[in-house]
């Protein structure tokens, strides 16, 4: 809105995204001024003060004893370093993603190919975001009135809700049809669970006591989860499974989307596996170290399927052959053990040396992992 009543004053859009209240994270939206209008775009002062002729610094300097929040501080990066360093490296990374991408360079001009619209290859669930305000296309598990539509949604008037039960397994679930058994699938929901309450995102086998699931536990706020499974029939059934819990609470789902995805093995790898030693079976305290043999060709993931019981969420630093990467967060999962559990993050990692570690830092807390996978994971798109 402050893009649109601004009409392409910086100053004047600024101060409506300024004033929007809560924080100025808003402010991000005035680079697609300086994308419209270029440098005549941005003010005078700004031009003098931040630019400086291409003189201008950025300051990456941590302050000690300040506040978090207050200031920006990017680990690894000099202490100073020019806007125009920032804008050459922009520059060459779209060079680079440009020739990968079929486009070419000729002098000053930017030749980008023109390509077919694709699309996600998704599959119908039948009003998975619940706003016809009804079940009707949901059937119930365990205690049918403990599940009803709610209009605590997280996107439009309705989602649906289902409560806990201390002697049964509640939840809904939908039949899906027309996949292609086999395949690899992309479930995805946003969901909350209460009072230190636990939901399952599910997919199985019509009527089948097996399921292939990904767990929430005490997320009083909406969350995405996504559950990557294989299609075991042409017809399948998703949704959300409140197991039997002492846990008095409610689980809420909403805006639950399928679509196709392709996943393959690596090339060049020939082995994975952990190398630290568990506590306990499958529990590792403060560390977990991997070792790949093998070089990819290029970014490849790797999965961790994990179970976090804390009842708090675990970051895990990532090195990568000695190089920090990043800082991985394990949700909670809320069970140590859970059959079928399909509970996983994916870690983009670069291969390149004949063998690899990778080590994942969690200090104080554990986790339990089942198992490790390499895969390197595409959405399967169609042109429409």
């Amino acid at each position: 809105l402050a893009l649109l009543y601004g009409d392409g004053d910086y100053m004047e859009t600024a101060k409506m995204l300024s004033l929007c209240g809560y924080d100025t994270r808003g402010t991000i939206m005035l680079p697609i001024l300086g994308i419209i209008g270029g440098m005549n775009a941005i003010p005078e002062e700004a031009k003098a003060v931040t630019w400086q002729d291409g003189k201008g610094e950025i300051v990456n300097k941590a302050v000690p004893d300040t506040v978090f929040g207050v200031w920006m501080f990017a680990e690894g990066l000099p202490e100073r370093y020019t806007i125009a360093s920032v804008i050459e490296l922009y520059r060459e990374n779209f060079e680079w993603l440009l020739l990968q991408n079929g486009g070419k360079i000729e002098g000053d001009n930017y030749y980008i190919p023109k390509k077919a619209l694709k699309t996600f290859d998704a599959v119908t669930v039948p009003d998975g975001n619940f706003e016809s305000g009804s079940m009707q296309n949901f059937k119930t598990i365990g205690n049918t009135a403990d599940a009803k539509i709610t209009d605590f949604a997280y996107w439009g008037e309705h989602a649906a809700a289902v409560q806990t039960s201390g002697y049964t397994d509640n939840g809904i679930f939908t039949t899906v049809s027309g996949l292609k058994k086999g395949s690899t699938y992309r479930v995805s929901a946003y969901m909350l669970a209460e009072n230190n309450t636990m939901a399952r995102l599910f997919a199985r086998a019509p009527g089948s006591a097996s399921m292939q699931a990904v767990g929430v536990l005490y997320q009083p706020e909406f969350v995405k989860r996504e559950l990557v499974f294989v299609a075991v029939a042409e017809t399948m059934e998703i949704g959300m499974l409140v197991p039997a819990q002492k846990a008095f609470g409610t689980a809420i789902i909403d805006e639950i989307e399928l679509v196709r995805i392709e996943e393959y093995a690596v090339n060049g790898v020939t082995s994975v596996k952990i190398t630290s030693e568990p506590a306990i079976t499958n529990r590792y305290d403060g560390k977990l170290d991997i070792s790949i043999t093998g070089k990819a060709d290029g970014e490849v993931w790797l999965k961790v399927y994990f179970a976090n019981i804390t009842g708090g969420i675990v970051d895990a630093a990532v090195t990568v052959n000695g190089d920090d990467f990043r800082t991985v967060p394990f949700y909670k999962t809320g069970a140590a053990v859970v059959t079928d559990a399909s509970d996983c993050v994916y870690i983009p990692v670069v291969l390149d040396e004949n063998v690899n570690t990778v080590t994942l830092v969690f200090d104080d807390a554990a986790l339990y992992v089942s198992e490790i996978q390499l895969a390197t994971v595409k959405d399967r798109l169609i042109i429409k």
